[in-house]
């Protein structure tokens, strides 16, 4: 609002990809269907989080507990969630909306959501954006797209692997696993 009052052009830039953006899209849905605020948190055990979630196109087999899991509140004023809700509101404000994806990984979330918010751009793959646009001599070298301390040893793992013979999964940097 305030680039718009000071005449400053501005984008919609979200980190994540298209598909962890979709969702958020819907939360007043699943809002208005009494999926969430959780009665009680009993609700977290009682099988309800396998609730299929049918309605989000081109994600039909996802299932509530495939929603990023702050909508498991029990508070119907949850700070995030409203913070989210207004988010995405907001978003159909915006000027343009920039994703951390490219158009043949999530076409079928692509093409719904440019029909509902102004035009998209899909820009990735960041970090190889980032490694390639920034000198290594910069003084913006040290700028990194991770919260944690890389572990370059999977990188040559995944390079002493047949080609199309594993399959990975990123949880984020703020998902901790344990090794088992």
């Amino acid at each position: 609002m305030a680039a718009k009052e000071l005449n400053i052009p501005n984008v919609l830039f979200w980190m994540a990809s298209i598909c962890g953006f979709f969702p958020y899209v819907h939360y007043c849905y699943m809002l208005g269907k009494g999926l969430f605020p959780l009665k009680d948190v009993s609700y977290l055990i009682n099988r309800l989080l396998d609730t299929a979630i049918d309605w989000i196109h081109s994600m039909e087999s996802i299932k509530l507990k495939d929603i990023l899991s702050f909508i498991r509140t029990t508070d119907a004023n949850d700070m995030t969630v409203n913070f989210a809700i207004s988010e995405v509101e907001n978003a159909c404000n915006a000027p343009a909306f920039i994703f951390n994806t490219f158009d043949d990984l999530e076409p079928e979330i692509l093409d719904p959501l440019s029909s509902i918010y102004p035009p998209i751009y899909a820009i990735s793959h960041l970090l190889l954006l980032l490694n390639n646009q920034i000198p290594a001599d910069s003084a913006f070298s040290y700028i990194e797209l991770n919260l944690w301390k890389e572990q370059l040893g999977c990188v040559e793992w995944f390079d002493s692997k047949e080609q199309n013979s594993i399959v990975y999964a990123n949880f984020g940097s703020i998902t901790v696993m344990k090794e088992k």
